[in-house]
């Protein structure tokens, strides 16, 4: 008994001991502190104040979550990224590019912006991101893959074509060169939605969805095509060389669109995202479907 009673307290002990000697070595690895000893890691964290001590407490978990009996737990902040500002310009798109609510890919994506689209940027800059402005909100995209130039100006490189997106729909200055007058005039007239509202089962530009949306498109070229996205396939050919001005139908048939080229296609998207230039591969695709 005796032997019992003077042992239990020294046990007890060592286990609080190493408790609080793994609890300052997760603070310290956490800190980025790799180089060492575990407890010379741990010294580092205490001294760097990245976890406070409350009283005889144990030491706070580096995730934020401290154990019972702990009285404050403070975890180092996350350092942002920085920002700059300078001038406002126009710059332009030199692939198919998205436009994100915020400086990272970790944002959502408000939409994708074709090669050679003049962009206002705002004059606020990132590491690695520009501010633009895009339908009078602040959106950001990424700054490598705006055209070369003075970081908050410049104009388009020689020869290449320019859409600029307005508030509604983006210009029809589109490169149709080698396409079919058809082909042609079914790219001019998808690029020509771009921007319009998405309304379930409307067919009118402005308020359509994704069949209203190719259906009027084809119109434009004098095709005539079913009503829905499970049936306007059957008016075309099958193809596996999908060509600009193609359908896309996708989801098992729950969506179709207007193939562009370069893997990017048009179409009418959802209530929240409109009508959109997006690559293909956003969705499944089910075939693709030619004029001929």
């Amino acid at each position: 008994m005796s032997q019992s009673l003077s042992t239990t307290p020294r046990r007890s002990a060592g286990i609080a001991a190493d408790r609080t000697w793994r609890a300052h070595s997760v603070a310290a690895h956490s800190a980025g502190y790799t180089d060492g000893s575990v407890a010379r890691r741990a010294g580092i964290a205490v001294a760097a104040g990245l976890v406070t001590l409350g009283g005889a407490a144990p030491l706070a978990h580096a995730n934020g979550s401290a154990p019972v009996g702990a009285s404050t737990t403070t975890v180092a902040p996350v350092a942002s990224t920085s920002s700059t500002t300078s001038s406002a310009g126009t710059r332009t798109t030199t692939v198919a590019l998205n436009v994100r609510t915020g400086a990272g890919t970790q944002f959502t994506r408000v939409t994708t912006l074709p090669v050679g689209t003049t962009v206002t940027t705002t004059g606020t800059t990132t590491t690695d991101w520009t501010q633009i402005d895009y339908n009078g909100a602040k959106r950001w995209v990424a700054t490598r893959y705006l055209s070369d130039g003075a970081p908050h100006g410049g104009s388009a490189p020689a020869g290449t074509k320019t859409t600029t997106v307005s508030a509604k729909t983006a210009s029809a200055s589109v490169n149709t060169a080698g396409l079919s007058a058809k082909r042609a005039a079914i790219v001019k007239a998808a690029y020509s939605g771009i921007g319009s509202a998405y309304v379930y089962g409307g067919t009118k530009p402005g308020a359509w969805d994704c069949s209203g949306f190719t259906q009027w498109v084809y119109a434009q070229a004098g095709i005539s095509l079913p009503r829905t996205s499970q049936t306007q396939p059957s008016a075309l050919t099958r193809t596996s060389n999908p060509q600009p001005g193609d359908l896309v139908q996708q989801n098992g048939g729950g969506h179709v669109g207007i193939y562009v080229g370069n893997g990017m296609m048009i179409s009418a998207l959802n209530p929240s995202q409109g009508t959109q230039l997006h690559p293909v591969s956003w969705m499944p695709v089910s075939g693709y479907f030619s004029i001929g």
